[in-house]
């Protein structure tokens, strides 16, 4: 089935906004990774617990979202949770 001019830009569209968000999200999820260790090595274990459970409360919405709309857009969006790791693991070195 082939897609006319505004269906494609709209595909496109979608996928670039599963890319960056998906960025976003990751960056933001491995970041707060830091935070809850921090907390465990402080000994504040049910903040840590807290901001566990956020991380892939959030983690799991977006990505159920995104496997809502489309093979397509999940993917983008995983790859752009990778790309953030990628990004937040380079800045600890």
């Amino acid at each position: 089935m082939e897609m006319d001019a505004p269906q494609a830009m709209t595909a496109n569209l979608l996928l670039i906004l599963a890319f960056f968000g998906g960025l976003v999200l990751g960056l933001v999820h491995f970041a707060s990774l830091n935070l809850a260790v921090t907390r465990y090595v402080d000994g504040r274990t049910g903040t840590a617990l807290a901001v566990h459970a956020l991380r892939m409360v959030v983690l799991g919405g977006a990505l159920y979202a995104l496997a809502r709309t489309g093979t397509g857009p999940l993917l983008a969006g995983a790859l752009g949770i990778f790309a953030g790791r990628i990004v937040i693991m380079g800045l600890r070195r």
